[in-house]
């Protein structure tokens, strides 16, 4: 399921308690993050499932989505019952939400 970035911010908002996994490499990830984000890049995800809690909902992020699909579609697949992935990814956040974010 996706998430846009609005959504998004309107948890964060209400203090929704979330996971949120930026599976971008670190190189990407110094240029912008989304704030309380946590970095497990996407090739390094298979070797750190266990550091993701199960019973949160889990926003998967990446650069524009694809990257993040793939990581919500390998958890669905290893049972975390709530995972979304963010359309767009952080490009779309710095569109919709943050105009101050780097973009890249």
């Amino acid at each position: 399921m996706e998430l846009h970035p609005l959504e998004l911010k309107e948890r964060l908002d209400a203090k929704h308690d979330l996971y949120l996994l930026d599976v971008r490499t670190i190189n990407e990830t110094d240029i912008c993050l989304i704030p309380g984000s946590h970095i497990i890049p996407l090739h390094e995800l298979a070797d750190r499932t266990s550091e993701i809690p199960k019973d949160k909902d889990v926003i998967v992020i990446c650069h524009h989505g694809q990257r993040s699909f793939m990581a919500m579609q390998y958890l669905r697949d290893r049972g975390f019952p709530a995972v979304f992935n963010l359309q767009g990814g952080v490009d779309s956040w710095a569109a919709n939400v943050d105009p101050e974010m780097p973009r890249y």
